[in-house]
């Protein structure tokens, strides 16, 4: 598909214009057109509202002096309107544009009652649950055990949860380099630290003689002859 702009009609203008501010549900937005240029004028004014990139309203008024448009605001023009008016002239497109936001309003509400917290409540009691809906509408209710809510994202089990951590202890594979192994160097003792211990060296072992016994000594026995 190839976009192409339209082509302006020289001497021709329209003019659109609307009320200021926000819009909300319920309104009756009036739009006033006038068209400017040379004769023949035009018999016709087409307007398109447009939201959400949808096609929300569309009509054809009869052109007058000041020609007034009406459209009721709706829900599903939410959350900005924009009015687009055009009309031919020689086989070209003269137009307008206008816009505004619209205020959010639900279009169906819903309304769910049920008992104040604090209620006791037994296996096989009854609970008594009041929907209301503003329109005749199909709905759907679901009941979960408040523990179920533990068990989200923040507070769910996981791997790193459950398995501690522990070392790599898998093989090296072919081709791996081992890491070097660490060398420990033993710090040379300070000579003034009090609390190095000096290194004992062993003395050599002195070389025993034998005295001769002391004659009035009375544990030395004599030799007998």
């Amino acid at each position: 598909m190839t976009v192409a702009p339209v082509e302006a009609v020289s001497g021709r203008f329209l003019l659109l214009g609307g009320p200021g501010g926000p819009l909300q549900p319920g309104e009756v937005l009036r739009l006033q057109l006038r068209d400017l240029g040379p004769p023949p004028a035009p018999r016709l004014y087409h307007v398109l509202a447009v939201a959400r990139g949808r096609l929300v309203a569309a009509q054809a008024v009869q052109r007058g002096t000041v020609t007034e448009v009406t459209l009721p605001v709706t829900p599903a023009m939410t959350p900005r309107l924009r009015v687009v008016a055009f009309f031919q002239a020689e086989g070209q497109l003269v137009a307008a544009s206008w816009g505004a936001p619209v205020g959010d309003s639900c279009g169906g509400q819903v309304r769910v009652v049920v008992p104040p917290p604090g209620a006791e409540l037994r296996p096989q009691a009854s609970l008594t649950v009041t929907v209301t809906t503003g329109t005749p509408a199909t709905v759907a209710l679901g009941a979960i055990d408040t523990a179920v809510l533990a068990l989200e994202p923040r507070h769910r089990l996981g791997p790193a949860k459950v398995t501690p951590r522990t070392p790599n202890l898998a093989p090296p594979k072919p081709g791996d380099t081992p890491p070097p192994p660490q060398t420990q160097h033993p710090k040379a003792p300070s000579p003034g630290d009090p609390q190095t211990p000096h290194a004992l060296v062993p003395k050599p072992d002195a070389p025993q003689t034998s005295q001769p016994p002391s004659p009035g000594d009375p544990k030395t026995c004599c030799p007998e002859t």
